[in-house]
């Protein structure tokens, strides 16, 4: 593993893939970014890991960082229009998937195998995350509006929220809070609640029973 924003980061999927492979119960959200990800290829590597263990989840990350894209020679959009990259996931659920958009098209595009959760009652593929804290995704993703859109497609209650949390957690609280400072600069419990990084707010800092009480609050 290694920290946020690291060059030294692993590709998820496979990375995802090796973690899954060892653990029993845990559930994974595997992070896939418009652009660098075919949506072709993606939906199968998924796919087929759900059909290894049904313990995975897909989180589409439209994207910040602009070397990524274009060192790569995709494009750099921008922020209105990432989100709206942000693909449809038809090659789950249909046998034969066509669609024509403004950044992908498919023509009679069959996948298989299907992911196991398609054989589940409610649940069509694994889930899909999607999330942010700009003006456009909350425009588009806060929960009144989202719950609305629901409604209105017939899905009330079906569509479910989660929060994105860090975990800093060591043998002491002291060495917890020092972890948190050589990431923000910030060593004050309260400050670290009101840090630039948001998986920080919830303040999942400290020794393990610590961060297993806030998780129940």
């Amino acid at each position: 593993m290694a920290d946020y924003g690291a060059e030294s980061q692993h590709e998820p999927v496979t990375f995802s893939q090796a973690l899954l492979h060892h653990t029993k119960r845990l559930i994974l959200i595997v992070a896939l970014l418009p652009g660098p990800w075919s949506p072709a290829v993606a939906a199968e590597q998924i796919a087929s890991i759900d059909n290894y263990v049904q313990r995975v989840c897909v989180n589409i990350v439209s994207g910040w960082f602009k070397n990524e894209f274009t060192s790569i020679g995709q494009w750099w959009l921008d922020h209105a229009e990432r989100y709206r990259r942000s693909c449809k996931m038809g090659i789950w659920t249909q046998d034969s998937f066509t669609y024509k958009g403004d950044f992908y098209k498919f023509n009679n595009y069959s996948s298989k195998p299907k992911p196991l959760n398609c054989n589940l009652p409610g649940r069509p593929h694994p889930e899909i995350f999607q999330g942010g804290n700009s003006i456009d995704v909350r425009e588009k993703r806060w929960r009144q509006d989202v719950t609305e859109r629901a409604r209105g497609n017939g899905r009330a209650g079906e569509v479910p929220f989660a929060i994105n949390a860090f975990v800093i957690c060591c043998e002491t609280e002291a060495e917890a809070l020092r972890a948190t400072a050589d990431k923000t600069g910030d060593v004050s419990e309260f400050q670290v609640g009101r840090s630039g990084s948001a998986g920080l707010k919830t303040k999942l800092i400290g020794i393990r029973e610590q961060i297993a009480d806030r998780i129940l609050l």
